[in-house]
């Protein structure tokens, strides 16, 4: 496990840094509010969030002075939780600071356009890239679709303070929209230039789930650079091919490994060999005991499905808190049938439970093996996150760590149920999903 962690790839990765003691953000409001608390110097308080209005009054005098914001997600949406970012951003931008900010183009609505153009065309120093991808001219028809759908899904805040101590990088899974903070739509009618989100189920950028989530934060000043650093050659990628400057030179230890040491990865899957997945099959290949898995999506790659064989062919247990029942993603059906195809082949070797809350969507991304090593990341267990999306994380290699982690593990075992075996997939996703280039898609 410690030569998976510690060895070179194509993936893009830090070095080794220390892991400190990050701050574990399993609520949906400290998960919002820390991102408040790092532009402004204090959080929401609970009743300013329930009554739900985006121009309340904000209150800059604790605000840090910063140098640079980089705010990386797939999704900004001109909601309750995007006005609040956006005007935080807005007061620093005015003094001066240097904001780099990117999304998903294919996910903008109008709205969340409108937004993000007008702030980015008011301050020279804000800068904006909305991600698309381009096939070739030519490309076979599965890469022309892919288009449609490829997304960057790097998730992160980081802001760098003149004062250090108050530097912050938060990474995790959430992304800038309501569902992440609120139980139900709330009513924006009043504020003709947000969105009012419909209850809609289905294929519509106009959906609405609350998704149960996780970050992490780090204040350590040294680590918050390197993460905004190594976040930055996102941003600087080469424009033709996505390619970024490798970030990191592996070299031969003389001495003996640190204990307590984490490594942040980004992976731009069709520009560097699917070096993601390959990694993930090494860290799979490399449990001896235990793996335990909090992950909504469960749609293999073959090669990690070979690896998950294996695994339990050699007697590692495998435990997983999944959501089965999709419904409120985009593409929900699609997404449940695959889950179930997943349960069916493995239902009875691995431990799946089925995150319970009935109308909250699981959308934390946690695996830990062997009570060492745990990642806390974008990656879905899907074709997705290995083909086709851009994403990131932070592994960390550090049994100290894990103990930190396991209670978070446990709370959503808690707040799930064993799923049964005995799944109903009707023939037409059988059917559709038997395609290879189909199941790549999801």
């Amino acid at each position: 496990l410690s030569r998976a962690f510690y060895a070179s790839r194509w993936l893009s990765q830090t070095c080794a840094l220390p892991i400190g003691k990050p701050r574990l953000l399993r609520k949906s409001r400290d998960g919002f509010n820390a991102k408040v608390e790092a532009l402004m110097g204090a959080p929401l308080s609970d009743s300013a969030i329930d009554k739900g209005d985006p121009e309340l009054p904000l209150d800059f005098s604790r605000a840090p002075k910063l140098k640079l914001i980089y705010l990386s997600s797939l999704e900004f949406k001109a909601d309750f939780s995007g006005r609040i970012i956006e005007r935080l951003i807005r007061h620093h931008a005015a003094l001066g600071t240097k904001v780099r900010i990117l999304v998903t183009d294919v996910l903008e609505r109008d709205k969340d356009d409108t937004m993000l153009h007008r702030l980015a065309a008011e301050f020279p120093n804000v800068g904006l890239q909305e991600y698309r991808w381009r096939a070739d001219r030519g490309a076979p028809i599965d890469e022309q679709i892919s288009q449609l759908h490829k997304v960057h899904h790097v998730k992160m805040l980081a802001t760098l303070a003149d004062d250090p101590r108050r530097s912050r990088a938060i990474i995790g899974g959430r992304n800038i929209h309501d569902g992440f903070l609120f139980h139900q739509p709330i009513d924006l009618s009043r504020y003709p230039d947000l969105e009012q989100y419909g209850k809609t189920d289905g294929f519509s950028l106009n959906y609405y789930s609350n998704w149960s989530d996780f970050d992490v934060e780090f204040a350590d000043p040294a680590t918050v650079e390197t993460l905004a650093a190594h976040l930055s050659t996102v941003w600087l990628r080469d424009a033709d091919t996505n390619l970024a400057r490798p970030f990191s030179i592996p070299v031969r230890s003389a001495g003996g490994r640190p204990s307590g040491t984490a490594r942040h990865f980004i992976s731009v899957p069709y520009e560097d060999g699917h070096a993601l997945e390959d990694y993930f099959v090494e860290l799979v290949d490399a449990a001896q005991h235990h793996i335990q898995i909090v992950n909504p999506y469960l749609n293999l790659t073959p090669k990690l499905a070979q690896a998950v064989d294996r695994a339990l062919a050699r007697g590692v247990r495998i435990d997983i808190v999944g959501r089965i029942d999709l419904k409120g993603d985009i593409g929900g059906k699609f997404l449940t049938a695959l889950n179930k195809l997943f349960v069916e082949k493995y239902g009875d070797r691995i431990n799946i439970r089925e995150f319970k809350a009935p109308d909250v969507v699981l959308h934390s991304k946690i695996m830990m093996i062997d009570e060492r090593l745990v990642a806390i990341s974008s990656v879905n267990l899907n074709n997705r996150s290995f083909f086709h999306d851009s994403e990131n994380g932070m592994m960390v290699l550090d049994p100290a760590f894990y103990t930190r982690m396991k209670p978070i593990y446990d709370d959503y075992v808690a707040h799930s149920n064993p799923v049964a075996t005995n799944v109903t997939i009707p023939w037409a996703y059988r059917l559709l999903f038997d395609e290879d280039w189909v199941r790549q898609a999801f």
